[in-house]
C-alpha cells in the first residue's frame, strides 16, 4: 500500500512539472539582468507610467522643467507616448510658461495646450523622423542599448529604498556624453544629430539607477555640466525620472483632428 501511495505522489509531481513546462502553465525564468527585464516588457498590451524632472542652472538662474504620462509598448519597444510637459516661465526666453500635451506615434506627433490663452485643440505634426520615446535628456528611458551602456559603467551597488512597491538596489556610475551618443546615435526624433566633440564628448555624467527585484528600473537620476567643445561651462543639469506601473495598459489613443474654422 505504501508503495502505491509513493507512486501516486510521484505521478502527481511529474504531472505538475509537465504542466509548468508547457505553454499553458509555463514558469518563466527570472530576468537575467535589467536589459533582459526591459526587453521582456516589449509586448502589445503593456506599458509604463513615467514622471520626469529636469533642473537647469545657467548664470545663477534656475529653471525646472518636467513631464508626466505613459508609454505603450509593442514587440520592438515603445509604440506610443502620451506626455504632458510643465514648462514654467523662467529666465530662458524659449520657455514662457505652458503645459502642452503631446501624443506621439511613429511618424506623427499631436500637440495640444489647454493652458494657452487661445487653445487651438490638437495640432498634428507629421514627419517621418518623428518617433515615440521617453527622453530623460541624458538618456532614453526604456531603451535597451542605452540602458546596457549606462549599466556597463556601474562602479557601486547598494540596497536602497522601496520604489513602486518593490525594494530596490541602487546602481551608481559615471559615463561620458560621447559614450551615450555612441550607444544610441539617434535621439527621440530621427534627425541625424551631430556627435558631440571635444570637451562636450568628454563631459562626465554622474548617474544613479534604482532597480527593483524584478530587475526593472524604478528611478533614474543624473547630473552633468553642459560644456562647449573647448570646455567652457554653459549650464548645469540635474535630471530625475520615475518609472512606475510596469506592465500597465495605458491604451494611448491617437487624437482626432478637428477641422479649424477658416
Amino acid at each position: 500500500m505504501l508503495d502505491r501511495i509513493l507512486r501516486a505522489v510521484l505521478i502527481v509531481i511529474a504531472m505538475v512539472a509537465i504542466t509548468a513546462a508547457d505553454g499553458s502553465g509555463s514558469l518563466e525564468a527570472a530576468p537575467a539582468d535589467p536589459v533582459d527585464a526591459l526587453k521582456r516588457q516589449f509586448a502589445a498590451g503593456r506599458g509604463v507610467m513615467v514622471t520626469t524632472k529636469l533642473t537647469v542652472t545657467k548664470k545663477g538662474e534656475t529653471i525646472e522643467l518636467g513631464s508626466s504620462g505613459a508609454a505603450d509598448f509593442g514587440p520592438r519597444g515603445i509604440t506610443a507616448t502620451d506626455l504632458t510637459a510643465a514648462m514654467p516661465a523662467g529666465v530662458f526666453s524659449a520657455f514662457t510658461g505652458a503645459s502642452p500635451r503631446a501624443v506621439t506615434v511613429q511618424g506623427h506627433r499631436y500637440i495640444k495646450d489647454d493652458t494657452a490663452q487661445v487653445s487651438k485643440g490638437w495640432q498634428e505634426n507629421g514627419d517621418a523622423a518623428v518617433r515615440p520615446c521617453l527622453d530623460a535628456t541624458w538618456t532614453l528611458l526604456a531603451d535597451p542599448a542605452m540602458l546596457a551602456a549606462v549599466l556597463a559603467t556601474t562602479t557601486s551597488r547598494s540596497r536602497a529604498g522601496v520604489y513602486d512597491g518593490t525594494p530596490t538596489v541602487l546602481h551608481e556610475g559615471v559615463i561620458t556624453l560621447g559614450a551615450l551618443h555612441r550607444a544610441r546615435p539617434q535621439p527621440c526624433d530621427d534627425l541625424d544629430p551631430t556627435a558631440p566633440r571635444g570637451a562636450t564628448a568628454e563631459a562626465k555624467v554622474s548617474w544613479r539607477m534604482w532597480i527593483g527585484e524584478d530587475r526593472l528600473v524604478r528611478r533614474a537620476w543624473a547630473a552633468w555640466d553642459g560644456v562647449s567643445e573647448k570646455g567652457r561651462l554653459l549650464y548645469t543639469n540635474v535630471s530625475d525620472a520615475w518609472l512606475t506601473a510596469w506592465g500597465a495598459r495605458p491604451d494611448i489613443e491617437v487624437p482626432a483632428i478637428e477641422p479649424q474654422a477658416g
